[in-house]
């Protein structure tokens, strides 16, 4: 892959990122604005918690595609960048007035670092498996 072709992609990984705080900042917004209703909150949450898990794997996936092409990343590297990310959305939630603790926000910010870890894995997968 091409040294421009690569500044693409890791452009394209930046307007996700990019996109993906300025939603998330709005969440609890969103959220107070729905009731649960015959499933619950416990559901609820479980989707929102999947969802945060899932989309964090694929920003994890991408970023790493990104730097390991050019050997500058190590895959527990991707991992940790992702978490800090998660984080960072976290920090502007809560300044943003986000119903939530500090010990959900500390969990939000693992599920993103699982998340970043697990598509940081998968990228790293051995070809055969799919």
């Amino acid at each position: 892959m091409t040294e421009i072709a690569n500044q693409r992609v890791a452009l394209l990984v930046f307007l996700l990122a990019s996109i993906l705080m300025f939603f998330a900042s709005l969440s609890h917004e969103i959220e107070g604005a729905m009731e649960p209703r015959n499933h619950g909150v416990a559901a609820q949450t479980l989707l929102r918690k999947t969802y945060s898990v899932i989309v964090f794997a694929i920003l994890g996936y991408l970023f790493t595609w990104t730097h390991r092409r050019t050997g500058t990343l190590p895959l527990m590297g991707s991992a940790v960048v992702i978490g800090l990310f998660s984080g960072t959305i976290e920090f502007f939630q809560r300044r943003m007035g986000a119903p939530e603790g500090l010990v959900w926000n500390a969990a939000d910010t693992l599920m993103g670092l699982f998340g970043g870890l697990l598509g940081a894995l998968f990228y790293a997968r051995p070809k055969k498996w799919l």
